[in-house]
This record gives C-alpha cells, sequence and structure tokens, in this order.
C-alpha cells in the first residue's frame, strides 16, 4: 500500500522516533494525511483547517475519537474499512482499487 501511496504523491512517515515538535511540524504541513487507526492521529490537532485525513480501520474496531478531534479542528475527513484478514487478529487487506475509489472521490 504504502508502493502504491507513494506513486500518487504521498510520503511515507514514521513517527516513533521523532520528538513531538518535530511531528507536529509534519502535520502541520501535510495538505492530505492517510493513516491507520493509531495513536499518532492524535497529531491532527496540529493540522491547519481544511485538511483532508483519510483513516483506515479495521472493521472489528472502529472508534470515533480522531473523527472527533478532526471536527474540532477543521478537518475534511473521511474513512475507509480495510477487509479483516484473521478474525483473531488486527491484520488486515486494503484492496488497491477499493483504496484508489475512496481517495480519488475524497481528494477532487
Amino acid at each position: 500500500m504504502i508502493d502504491h501511496l507513494s506513486k500518487k504523491g504521498f510520503v511515507s512517515v514514521n513517527l516513533d522516533n521523532l520528538s513531538i515538535s518535530q511531528q507536529s511540524k509534519i502535520f502541520a504541513s501535510a495538505n492530505t494525511i492517510v493513516a491507520f487507526h493509531g495513536a499518532a492521529l492524535t497529531n491532527l490537532i496540529f493540522c491547519k483547517k481544511g485538511t483532508k485525513v483519510v483513516e483506515f480501520f479495521n472493521p472489528e474496531y472502529i472508534n470515533v475519537c480522531y473523527w472527533a478531534i478532526a471536527n474540532c479542528v477543521g478537518l475534511d475527513y473521511s474513512y475507509f474499512l480495510a477487509e479483516n484478514k484473521n478474525s483473531k487478529s488486527f491484520d488486515v487487506f486494503v484492496d488497491i482499487n477499493k483504496l484508489d475509489s475512496a481517495i480519488n472521490v475524497f481528494l477532487e
């Protein structure tokens, strides 16, 4: 998925070893964020108004907390349900064609 999105101009960022200051600068400079649901999306609070956000979910676990943050700071939020690959884990499968459809409609 990362390779596919990079061909569309997206840049993969691993926030694990970055300071809060570095993370805030990345999110503040982003026009669009595509990410799986997780704690790193707390950084949405640093985005400029109107930033587009596509959050991926495992259909077994949907949590609206980042939608709420996005609403509070004026972001253009959408979500994408991946397919559950294994009911005993949170591993998911992303159909690239469905991903393209979701992102292309959202980014127009």
